[in-house]
């Protein structure tokens, strides 16, 4: 165990230090997985880059599949997993029993549930209890009306808030994460979001701005390709500086006056300078699988590269047929990270897709980039860049 611990530090720095000098062939592998099992949601948020208001599609990864896809990924080096989805990860059959699965064979491996809340409840909680090391809930609203207009969900409020402080009764010391995407409909409750994150206890605060896609994608079953339209734009709060700006002081204010700054994550304010990109980890330290067990190389690839890697005009590899070796220095993995290093050094941004990242806006230190407001996703007839 000690050996297998040091290889874990060992490959994450190497990683890191690769990452940092730009390296496109790359000699360590992903210590971080982001499982998108399966399409179906219970909520239609008005921002998301998915319709799921047409009938989902109803492929799923089964446990079988996922115990294959860990073997090919190297178990030993990875340090976590989030069950997350291009839909609701508590409407996917398998989870139960790869989260068993996945605690008692690999104990080292981190597990989190990125999900609505909504469905918490029963043994979906006693699961999240006994075997999860952190649950992330995308809350958006503490006001019934505006998280059912958000949500799409009217009534889910209730349920979702009780969900929380049942979990919290039943794992006091489980870390829990509350994410909140603000436009001008919610930027006057931040304040009050950071109080209520205080208030649950081994809590942690993360906002950011709401992405405004240029259409959704729809899936499913009948394979119908249409594309259905954004929430209003006007409620970017890329339109709304000045009041977006006021709220987030005010809510790192009231963070600092409760000892809870440190456990706080705010969207950078509009008025700061842009100074710095990020670099991106992506390419180098994490990987995203889709139910199919198809690579996406990135957060937001799944909307804005998905035609071209089911055409495999893009292609990222599959681990399910094959191991993360023959994947991770595939050409367009090279020549993603290229691309991420041009961006992040700011050259040649306008020839490949980080400069439509709708991560961007976690690698940027102010909100005053209209990139990280408005994401342009592709449409299929259209011809898609490439990274040079």
């Amino acid at each position: 165990m000690i050996g297998e611990s040091f290889l874990r530090k060992w490959n994450e720095r190497l990683s890191r230090r690769e990452m940092y000098l730009g390296k496109e062939y790359v000699f360590s592998r992903p210590t971080f997985l982001h499982l998108m099992g399966q399409y179906r949601c219970n909520y239609s948020c008005s921002f998301c880059g998915f319709d799921y208001r047409s009938n989902a599609r109803s492929t799923q990864m089964n446990a079988e599949q996922y115990r294959t896809l860990l073997k090919h990924l190297h178990p030993s080096l990875l340090q976590g997993v989030c069950f997350s989805g291009m839909g609701e990860p508590l409407l996917w059959d398998a989870l139960p029993e790869m989260l068993q699965f996945t605690a008692e064979k690999y104990p080292w491996i981190g597990r989190s549930i990125n999900t609505n809340g909504e469905l918490f409840e029963g043994r979906s909680l006693s699961l999240a209890a006994r075997y999860c090391s952190e649950v992330i809930v995308s809350l958006h609203s503490l006001h019934p009306e505006t998280h059912a207009v958000l949500s799409g969900r009217p009534g889910a409020l209730e349920r979702v808030l009780k969900n929380l402080a049942a979990l919290r009764q039943m794992a006091p010391d489980l870390p829990i994460v509350l994410y909140y995407a603000y436009s001008a409909k919610n930027i006057d409750e931040m304040p009050e979001h950071v109080k209520f994150c205080h208030s649950l206890g081994n809590c942690r605060f993360q906002g950011a701005y709401m992405k405004f896609y240029s259409c959704k994608r729809r899936f499913s079953d009948s394979g119908n390709p249409d594309f259905f339209s954004i929430p209003d734009r006007e409620d970017s709060l890329f339109l709304h500086q000045e009041k977006a700006d006021a709220k987030i002081l005010e809510a790192m204010r009231v963070a600092q006056q409760l000892d809870f700054d440190r456990q706080c994550e705010f969207p950078p304010l509009f008025a700061a300078p842009r100074k710095n990109r990020l670099r991106c980890s992506f390419p180098y330290l994490q990987i995203m699988v889709g139910p199919d067990a198809v690579v996406y190389p990135c957060g937001g690839s799944e909307v804005l590269m998905y035609d071209r890697i089911a055409q495999r005009t893009l292609w990222f590899g599959n681990l399910l047929e094959s191991r993360i070796d023959q994947i991770w220095n595939l050409p367009d993995y090279r020549l993603l990270r290229r691309a991420s290093h041009a961006a992040a050094l700011g050259q040649g941004e306008a020839q490949n897709d980080c400069a439509n990242c709708t991560s961007m806006g976690f690698l940027v230190d102010s909100g005053n980039e209209e990139r990280t407001h408005f994401i342009k996703v592709p449409l299929a007839e259209e011809k898609h860049p490439e990274a040079e």
